[in-house]
């Protein structure tokens, strides 16, 4: 996944084939197809490498999630809510399914559902950037602005506060999100 989101198309096109050399029934392997093909941005492709991933692996969280990005990426949102449900059934614990339900309904302007799943995956993990980024998005599409910012900037120092941030060298001042 991590391939996948930094766009490394040829490490992954390589791991992915010796994963299904090594493996074929292995839905890790077929999972790290999906990933490379999502990376081209052939989602048809990725998504029937996710299904085959699904199928050895209906427990697998991370497949789930993947196939419903994929759904998402061709505008196909109830086959996507589907997947991120099956995830959210074998791993209710998690609080990603339930951001990327608010992910799906923000990004097909179903303001007040985003909210609910939104708020649920926030209540499931308080230090997650990306779920109080998304926050700030739907309290921006909501047109509250203040309510927006504040979520931004706790999206800000919580990316700050994480291990990532400590291996750079950013710092943050909450005068400047204002100003700017």
């Amino acid at each position: 996944a991590t391939l996948t989101a930094l766009g490394h198309k040829r490490p992954l096109f390589r791991l992915a084939h010796a994963l299904v050399d090594a493996d074929s029934k292995s839905p890790i392997a077929w999972y790290a197809v999906g990933c490379y093909y999502f990376a081209c941005g052939k989602y048809k492709k990725a998504q029937e490498h996710y299904w085959r991933s699904t199928r050895l692996d209906p427990r697998s969280a991370d497949c789930w999630i993947a196939y419903g990005c994929a759904c998402a990426a061709r505008d196909e949102n109830d086959q996507a809510n589907v997947c991120f449900r099956a995830a959210q059934r074998w791993h209710s614990g998690s609080h990603y399914p339930m951001l990327y339900m608010g992910m799906e309904h923000l990004r097909t302007n179903n303001v007040p559902l985003a909210g609910h799943f939104l708020k649920s995956a926030r209540s499931m993990e308080k230090n997650e950037p990306l779920c109080c980024n998304e926050l700030g998005v739907w309290a921006y599409r909501r047109k509250e602005w203040s309510e927006a910012i504040r979520w931004f900037v706790l999206t800000l120092r919580l990316y700050v506060e994480s291990d990532v941030a400590g291996k750079s060298s950013l710092s943050w001042d909450d005068k400047e999100a204002y100003r700017r």
